[in-house]
């Protein structure tokens, strides 16, 4: 086992982790923690795997990665020759034949050095076909999007629009009042087809003219009673202590509070409260508080009160 290995896993025994707990802390899978605790780092699928999994693992345990980890991890699987760079390596010799070439029958021999090169993974440019697909495709999302909204937003305003049929008023329902200067004799009335009728008499002219419009009237406004408002109680329970709550004549509600509990009750004129613990109790009415009722354990009832001059008063008479 490696020295680094060694330090990881016997750091992780001493914490208490196991391999699935580590996996489920830091999303690394349980056969890469298995791989790094016996330091086959070779096993990973990259170089950039190895180290982002050590680096991780590394800080989870609590070392310091740069000072503590990195110059052994260097050391057991280091960057040049693996395989999270496409790797590169060729070994060529070269030679000539045992003939004479220009070198009385010397053998020449010309040997190339190893040549590594580092190249990362980087991803492929998306060819012009793609981009032209992508951007037809973006287009016609784009034109069903404005087509909706332009259609959808015609149809609101054809819903609000309301027409309205105005029937034609015949001409006789046209009304007009003499003024107290016309004369008598000059009042005529026409029919729709111009043919003129009796001149009116002076009976007609001091009877009422009858209006054939109708005249709504608004019905008359009742006075609006303004409920009143309600007022807030806070009760506090310094122990336990069972309450009895009753306010303006309604029907009486019961509560249980325990030590540090409130509750918030409302009431308009008057309440009236029975208390089981009468030390468990207190009462805050705005900036007033009400709490001395009684000592631990004596029961109290029918304590009622009523406010006067905005202050919380008891009221002894039932």
């Amino acid at each position: 086992m490696s020295e680094l290995a060694k330090l990881l896993k016997s750091k992780r025994e001493e914490i208490g982790k196991t391999v699935k707990m580590v996996s489920q802390e830091t999303k690394i899978r349980e056969n890469s923690i298995l791989l790094m605790d016996k330091g086959a780092f070779q096993e990973m699928p990259s170089y950039l795997h190895a180290y982002g999994f050590v680096k991780q693992y590394a800080e989870y345990l609590g070392y310091d990665y740069e000072m503590q980890i990195k110059p052994i991890f260097d050391i057991e699987y280091p960057k040049t020759g693996s395989k999270a760079y496409g790797v590169k390596s060729r070994d060529q010799g070269i030679s000539d034949s045992n003939g004479d070439n220009g070198n009385n029958g010397n053998v020449k021999k010309e040997v190339r050095t190893d040549k590594v090169e580092f190249v990362e993974d980087t991803e492929e440019p998306v060819s012009n076909n793609n981009v032209i697909i992508i951007s037809i495709v973006v287009g016609l999302l784009v034109v069903a999007a404005i087509s909706y909204y332009v259609f959808y937003s015609f149809q609101n305003v054809s819903s609000t629009i309301v027409v309205v049929e105005r029937e034609d008023e015949p001409e006789n329902m046209s009304i007009e009042y003499p003024s107290p200067t016309t004369n008598i004799n000059t009042l005529l009335d026409e029919t729709t087809n111009g043919t003129k009728v009796s001149q009116a008499t002076n009976n007609q002219l001091t009877s009422p003219v009858s209006n054939t419009a109708v005249k709504r009237v608004a019905p008359p406004v009742e006075d609006v009673v303004v409920a009143p408002t309600p007022k807030r109680l806070i009760f506090g329970f310094t122990e336990e202590c069972w309450v009895k709550y009753q306010s303006d004549e309604l029907p009486p509600v019961e509560y249980f509070g325990l030590p540090g509990q409130s509750k918030a009750v409302y009431f308009i004129d008057n309440f009236t409260l029975d208390i089981g613990n009468a030390a468990g109790l207190s009462v805050t009415y705005g900036r007033q508080t009400l709490d001395q009722f009684g000592k631990s354990g004596v029961v109290r009832r029918g304590l009622k009160y009523k406010l006067e001059n905005d202050k919380l008063v008891q009221d002894v008479k039932r």
